[in-house]
């Protein structure tokens, strides 16, 4: 233990680093170079140093600084004369420097500030432990140095019985850290919970939810992030009871094939019957305790791809705006609430979709790039852009020994004092949520951050090194087709008995078509694409285009056959559209028609005036919207046909009661003419 004493601070500390760099130089003298001090790998020495206690965390001015650790001999003799020297770097390096110091990779000359001589031999194969104190007026820091980490060392030398000089040496850190530099930076550690691609197709393959194929995983997550402070982003996709490619039964039977009849074993089930997975409950319940009172980040339904909507104008924004609603109901029902204002993309956005963001949205969070950013758009001053830092990032997804992640954390902190922000992937694994439970709980104690959820910092640093890449596959054309299909969707889901809940079916396919989870699966994509278009564009409805019909009445019923080859019950409204006012059908009627089956429905029409009139059968929704090809047909009106028939046959009638009449009359004559 070595417990020097200096008459004056500030004196002292230059007459002290300087005597004890002379005796280093005379006592060590391969010490001093990094290079002299690591052995090479063909030639291993046979001593080993750790370093495993420095006490406190970080130093204050009133602070002893404790180092310990242990002293191996791996060689066949005892190794004497041991001495261990303390050495540090007297600068504060930036992140990457501090790196280089540990891997050893960098050329510093570090200061060699203390000794402390072994008293016994270290015989061959065994261990003894080492402590050095430094009481706090011996520090080489004062009030006028900088705070912050410092890299040091510690190096042991020896002498075997050969004679021989033996070392080695281990490298880690200290931080000064006055407690006067009480200004915290707010670090936002973001979590993900979302499933992964590989997750995605699983449920598709299997037809399960994908609350059940990523449930495994998010649950180890927040089991060991749920007492951490992390901001949990959420995707609301897993809290679903509606799951997705559901449209097989609203697909067109393939050419050649049969469709399935009505009562047949091989008939599709109800697509509206469907068991809620259970899994979507437990993760509810599981966020609800993870998250208690604080806010959550919507992750949209299943993480759309914000650069194709983006790019993709007023269809990208319908779909934008259909899957946020979506979205925030679900998290609301979950009782979860949604942060206002706040956009998590995991894919790269330029500029110019940054700037159609409108001004709800305050906050846009970014992939991390080399060094992080906060800026705001200059065509979008309403915005604020946020990249993590992925060094930092990085830091807390390893294992990283405590004092090097205070160490550059603290750097961090000086460098960007307005607030620091870990976005942590999508693929997040429970092992990987560990180590970052691990971190989270060192940092925890650091009184240079300040764990919070998402603030909106003062821009400062702007974008170092450009925005992320691009890399959607999803086109303009393709947001397009969802869009389109989507209104397809809404207007044959206004004609069943159930119109939210078949749009839904339909929603949640096209939101995972339009998803960013496929960036490295396409081919995948392509497929949910074309089954969103196929399922809407298909023709449920058909009306049987009628032969001429005579009207020889001024009114009378119009016969229309309507098949429904849909698996759900179907109730549309039949429009007959004259193209001439010599006939009028002025009521629409409403068709009420079972699955697979066709019915006769009766519209009134009447008669003005003779004459052929070409007239339009349409099946529409209550918007007035066609679900089915309309049928031209030609009505012969022939309104007088009624009236000269019925003069007819009332003179036919009047003729045959007069001459009736006439016969009684004759015949009642002759017989009194007989009986007189």
């Amino acid at each position: 233990m070595i417990n020097s004493r200096k008459p004056s601070r500030p004196a002292a500390l230059v007459l002290g680093a300087l005597l004890t760099l002379v005796c280093a130089l005379t006592l060590l003298p391969h010490a001093m170079s990094p290079a002299a001090a690591a052995p090479a790998d063909d030639d291993p020495d046979p001593a080993e140093i750790t370093l495993e206690r420095v006490t406190p965390d970080y130093l204050d001015e009133e602070d002893d600084l404790t180092l310990a650790g242990k002293i191996t001999n791996h060689g066949d003799s005892p190794l004497s004369n041991v001495t261990v020297w303390w050495r540090m770097l007297t600068h504060v390096p930036s992140d990457e420097g501090l790196a280089e110091w540990l891997r050893e990779e960098d050329e510093a000359e570090p200061l060699t500030l203390a000794r402390h001589d072994l008293e016994d031999e270290i015989k061959a194969g065994s261990s003894t432990s080492y402590e050095m104190v430094i009481p706090a007026e011996d520090s080489p820091f004062d009030y006028g140095s900088a705070w912050g980490p410092r890299g040091i060392e510690m190096v042991v030398s020896a002498v075997d019985e050969d004679g021989e000089q033996v070392r080695a040496h281990v490298r880690s850190t200290i931080i000064w850290y006055p407690s006067d530099e009480s200004n915290a930076a707010p670090l936002t550690v973001a979590a993900p919970v979302t499933p992964t691609a590989a997750e995605w197709a699983t449920a598709l393959t299997e037809g399960t939810s994908v609350a059940e194929t990523a449930g495994p995983r998010l649950e180890g997550i927040l089991g060991h992030l749920h007492d951490r402070a992390v901001t949990w982003g959420v995707d609301a996709a897993l809290l679903d009871e509606v799951p997705p490619t559901r449209l097989g039964p609203f697909l067109p039977a393939a050419p050649g094939e049969e469709p399935a009849e009505q009562g047949d074993e091989t008939a599709v089930p109800d697509p509206l019957q469907w068991d809620p997975a259970k899994s979507s409950g437990e993760l509810a319940q599981k966020l609800r305790a993870a998250t208690g009172d604080r806010d959550v980040l919507s992750l949209g339904w299943a993480r759309p791809d914000w650069e194709a909507l983006l790019r993709a104008g007023a269809d990208g924004e319908d779909l934008r705006e259909r899957n946020a609603s979506r979205a925030r109901t679900l998290l609301e029902e979950a009782e979860l609430s949604p942060a206002d204002g706040v956009i998590w993309s995991f894919t790269g956005l330029d500029s110019g979709s940054i700037s159609r963001l409108d001004e709800p949205t305050n906050t846009v969070l970014i992939p991390a790039t080399e060094a992080g950013a906060n800026f705001v758009p200059p065509t979008a001053g309403h915005l604020t852009i946020r990249s993590p830092d992925a060094g930092l990032t990085d830091l807390l997804l390893a294992r990283t020994e405590p004092r090097e992640l205070l160490a550059r954390t603290l750097i961090e902190a000086q460098e960007e004092s307005s607030s620091l922000l870990v976005t942590l992937p999508p693929e997040l694994t429970a092992e990987q949520a560990e180590l970052v439970a691990e971190n989270l709980q060192v940092l925890e104690k650091a009184p240079w951050l300040e764990l919070s959820p998402l603030t909106s910092p003062t821009p400062g640093r702007g974008v170092a090194g450009g925005l992320p890449p691009l890399s959607s596959h999803l086109t303009s054309s393709d947001v397009e087709a969802l869009a389109g299909s989507l209104a397809r969707a809404d207007s044959f889901a206004s004609l069943t008995e159930a119109p939210e809940r078949v749009g839904a079916l339909f929603e949640t396919t096209a939101f995972l078509a339009g998803s960013e989870v496929w960036r490295e699966d396409p081919s995948q994509q392509q497929e949910l694409l074309a089954e969103v278009e196929d399922a809407s564009s298909a023709q449920f409805l058909t009306i049987e285009r009628p032969s001429t019909v005579n009207l020889i009445s001024q009114g009378g019923d119009l016969p229309v056959s309507v098949e429904n080859e849909s698996p759900l019950p179907l109730h549309p409204t039949v429009l007959v559209q004259p193209e001439d006012a010599r006939l009028l059908a002025e009521d629409p009627v409403t068709a009420s028609l079972e699955p697979g089956q066709s019915t006769t429905v009766r519209v009134p029409i009447t008669a003005v005036a003779n004459g052929n009139v070409s007239a339009t059968i349409r099946l529409v929704n209550d918007e007035g919207e066609d679900v089915a090809a309309a049928q031209n047909f030609t009505v012969r009106v022939r309104a007088d046909w009624e009236t000269t028939g019925t003069a007819v046959l009332a003179g036919v009638v009047a003729v045959g009661f007069l001459f009736g009449l006439f016969r009684n009359i004759r015949s009642g004559r002759r017989a009194r003419r007989q009986n007189g």
